[in-house]
């Protein structure tokens, strides 16, 4: 009976070292599991970051073309108005030099 004891005492050690050793298993691989979502939510706030920095600097490329978009009609405007007074300074040249009744200039 002694031996037949020691055998199932034996065994059942036996049986509580591999649980033992699948316990530690499964706690390195739960420990492995945590550093992979940690960098995965390290790395996911890195590109919200990044993301945010990218929306910043559309934002003021937007503004940055909205202005000159700006300026360029104004300066549009401005140089239609010269053509009409160069046209109309043209035109009061002409006038004058045929009041005078010399010869146009070309």
């Amino acid at each position: 009976i002694m031996q037949r004891s020691f055998k199932v005492i034996e065994s059942i050690c036996a049986i509580i070292a591999g649980v033992g050793e699948k316990t530690h298993n499964v706690a390195a691989a739960i420990e492995e599991q945590n550093a992979a979502t940690q960098e995965i939510a390290r790395s996911t706030q890195d590109a919200a970051c990044h993301s945010r920095t990218v929306l910043e600097k559309i934002r003021d490329v937007r503004a940055g073309a909205h202005r000159n978009c700006h300026v360029t009609v104004k300066m549009m405007a401005s140089s239609e108005q010269v053509a009409l007074q160069s046209t109309e300074m043209t035109e009061e040249v002409e006038k004058f030099l045929r009041h005078l009744n010399l010869p146009r200039a070309s």
